[in-house]
């Protein structure tokens, strides 16, 4: 549901904005703090970009539903997979240009897609953590 209504909101963002400097900036700071390496900073730049995006597609009751349903794991995400950042900065990009561009459906999908990749490597991450004690424990057999 949340990759349905944020590629919503791209696509949004891509028809109405007049104006796309605040996700510019808040590429820019992404970018910046994965090139530091600070983590807990891109989490935060990635929050506001994702914001940044809602906010300029005008669309209030969604972004209201989005901002209901963003506090949780996966906007923490880079903070528990150490390739997130570079996978996340990589699709945010792509994601600028085609808003930028205006081209509605390629910021949806795009945006479809950064959320359910994010999402399906949350969930390998916690598959391979809950299967590696039990492959410990049968090598000591």
């Amino acid at each position: 549901m949340r990759a349905l209504m944020e590629g919503e909101a791209a696509a949004r963002a891509s028809r109405y904005g007049e104006d796309f400097t605040s996700i510019f900036l808040a590429l820019e700071k992404t970018e910046q703090a994965a090139q530091s390496g600070d983590v807990a900073a891109y989490v935060s730049a990635n929050d506001e970009f994702h914001h940044a995006i809602w906010k300029t597609g005008k669309g209030q009751r969604l972004e209201t539903l989005l901002h209901q349903i963003w506090n949780g794991l996966p906007t923490r995400l880079p903070e528990l997979l150490t390739e997130q950042i570079e996978r996340s900065l990589s699709e945010h990009k792509q994601l600028v240009k085609v808003i930028s561009e205006r081209k509605a459906d390629e910021a949806r999908a795009t945006m479809s897609h950064h959320i359910m990749r994010s999402f399906h490597d949350f969930v390998a991450s916690r598959e391979h953590t809950q299967q590696a004690p039990t492959q410990a424990e049968g090598k000591g057999e």
